[in-house]
């Protein structure tokens, strides 16, 4: 069982490396990328398929490194930042696709929810949700993220607290500060362009929290997600990196390295003391 485990764990980072590589990425180097950082992860330096750094991350790097010519570009310009809705403008000049079915969607999400809270959505949202065009195939379709996203916490609540911290510092401190760096004004920043363009949702779901890579306590968890969030808003910015989460993830690893070990001491310390006064008593 373990060793089937182990295979199907495998399996899965080599899909997860594969839908975060461009899709014109040549596949030999690719290949041999993920194989040998797999290999030397799995028996050489951690001797386990859960280490505490995430190896897919890691692969996705070193492709980006080796090939960056590859990944496509920041598509959002310092002028772009500065505007209320930088998704909208780039919507509407051809940075992301408009398909057939958006127009009548957006009118009835308009006529029968949105104007219950006295607002609309422009064309192009809905398009921007079903498939952004981007290159990097786990970065097109942030809807069949969100839909994923609801089965993979479902059955387990506490398994949200990172992702929804993250998602909450990230989310608040784009929509706060990001146009002030650029001319822009406070408060203004475009929330939904950074979700959907820089593969956060998907990075959410499937990789922050990889096993191993995460602290156990309650304390350590929130620290864990506020840390990410504020690394996603330094290195990924506003949005349209090509490899940023990546960045942030392996990063994070390492601090989470250190929380885990402050809990593994403050556990053994208690543990101890639970020992010694038991052996008083007695």
């Amino acid at each position: 069982k373990n060793e089937a485990y182990q295979i199907m764990n495998m399996l899965i980072q080599g899909l997860m490396i594969g839908l975060l590589i461009p899709q014109g990425y040549p596949p030999v180097p690719v290949f041999f990328i993920s194989f040998l950082t797999l290999f030397i992860s799995r028996f050489l330096i951690f001797k386990s398929v859960n280490s505490w750094l995430n190896t897919t991350a890691l692969c996705v790097i070193e492709a980006w490194i080796i090939g960056r010519n590859y990944f496509q570009n920041f598509l959002i310009s310092s002028d772009l930042v500065a505007l209320r809705n930088s998704s909208v403008y780039m919507i509407q000049n051809g940075f992301f696709p408009i398909y057939s079915f958006d127009s009548s969607i957006t009118s009835f999400l308009n006529s029968t929810i949105f104007s219950l809270f006295k607002v609309s959505i422009p064309e192009g949202f809905v398009s921007l949700l079903w498939d952004s065009g981007s290159i990097i195939p786990a970065f097109r379709f942030s809807i069949i993220t969100i839909i994923s996203s609801i089965i993979v916490f479902a059955d387990n609540t506490f398994s949200g607290i990172i992702p929804g911290i993250f998602l909450f510092t990230y989310s608040l401190l784009v929509r706060l500060f990001c146009p002030i760096f650029f001319g822009g004004f406070f408060n203004q920043g475009d929330v939904i362009l950074a979700l959907t363009s820089s593969g956060i949702l998907f990075c959410t779901v499937f990789l922050i929290q990889w096993f191993g890579t995460v602290p156990v306590t309650l304390a350590g968890k929130i620290i864990s997600g506020a840390t990410l969030g504020i690394l996603a808003f330094l290195i990924v910015g506003c949005g349209t990196s090509p490899i940023g989460m990546m960045y942030v993830i392996i990063i994070n690893n390492i601090i989470t390295m250190f929380i885990r070990s402050i809990e593994e001491r403050k556990n053994f310390f208690g543990i101890a003391k639970v020992v010694l006064k038991h052996s008083l008593k007695n």
